[in-house]
């Protein structure tokens, strides 16, 4: 179990790849999002982009699913507390292949509950031709290593509560 203890700024990790179709731009356009560009192919050639172009929210959720998919190791994340950053660079096009990577950029003990910590995290999404698509920065609540449970030797890189 990865406990916040085990967690240090600086750390990184490449999600791998995922395919994003037309059939799936469109099916989660029609439920969420349904701007004529995002599900008619048609419509999106008289508009802004030209074409036919995932949602926003479409590749912020596809990055979720990465995260979680591809775990480096189980994690006593308790969830999070909300998204401080989110930029769409670029449109993600059908036939796309999507990968990411993450960075933990700040990391301290929670001042109100003392059984967590708090990391902040900044994702870099890419497409096949690493061209950068999506940031996010964002908040995870991550459980503290239970007393008595083995210590791992990164304990001390989170510093002390503050």
């Amino acid at each position: 179990m990865n406990y916040f203890e085990d967690i240090s700024i600086g750390d990184r990790r490449e999600l791998p790849g995922r395919l994003i179709s037309k059939e799936e731009i469109i099916a989660f356009a029609t439920e969420y999002d349904p701007q004529p560009h995002h599900i008619d192919e048609e419509a999106a050639k008289h508009m802004l982009l030209g074409e036919l172009v995932a949602s926003g929210w479409h590749t912020a959720c596809c990055l979720i699913r990465m995260i979680f998919e591809n775990p480096a190791e189980p994690s006593a994340f308790l969830g999070s507390p909300g998204v401080e950053e989110l930029r769409w660079r670029r449109p993600v096009k059908p036939g796309d292949t999507l990968r990411a990577t993450s960075e933990v950029i700040e990391a301290r003990h929670s001042k109100s509950k003392p059984g967590m910590g708090l990391t902040k995290t900044r994702f870099e999404v890419f497409n096949q031709d690493d061209v950068m698509v999506m940031t996010m920065e964002t908040w995870g609540m991550i459980a503290c290593r239970p007393k008595g449970a083995e210590a791992s030797p990164t304990d001390a890189a989170v510093g002390e509560p503050t």
